[in-house]
């Protein structure tokens, strides 16, 4: 992918949108160096008459043959254009869906007295069981449990939530 710096958006157009309009094909003319030249751009930030900075070119199959795309190169931590991006955090939502069934056990017992301890014991130990089947580890489930075995933590569960 050829990349330039010092690139400045001269015209932009809007061409095709998604139904839902969550993606957008701009047709941009580019100045680089005096020199002008035609591309496609999913950025809206590129799409913007005056924008200056590096670009990095590549072609993409289109309907009539290969077209020009341009977009901002990656920037170190990250791509350009998403400089609030935040990379998924699977143990974040892990640990949500365990909450979030420890609520739905207890709202389903139709318990008068809901108290958040239970709820986080239970989470603690769903959380565990998705390692465990996950990894085979059980050390999250141990620390709820004790040292039971597998058998064992369903009567547990039974014991303290039942």
């Amino acid at each position: 992918m050829p990349k330039v710096d010092n690139a400045t958006t001269k015209q932009a157009e809007s061409i095709w949108r998604s139904p839902d309009g969550a993606k957008e094909i701009f047709k941009v003319t580019i100045d680089v160096g005096g020199e002008e030249f035609q591309a496609k751009t999913y950025s809206k930030d590129i799409s913007k008459v005056g924008w200056t900075g590096s670009l990095e070119s590549y072609e993409k199959e289109g309907k009539f043959g290969s077209e020009t795309f341009v977009k901002q190169p990656q920037k170190e931590g990250g791509y350009g254009g998403r400089g609030n991006y935040t990379p998924k955090d699977d143990k974040a939502i892990q640990a949500m869906w365990a909450i979030g069934q420890a609520m739905n056990w207890f709202s389903n017992r139709a318990s008068d007295k809901l108290e958040a301890k239970d709820v986080k014991e239970l989470a603690i130990i769903l959380n565990g069981m998705v390692d465990e089947v996950k990894t085979g580890s059980v050390d999250t489930v141990a620390e709820v449990a004790g040292d039971e075995t597998n058998e064992d933590i369903g009567k547990e569960i039974d014991r303290v939530f039942g």
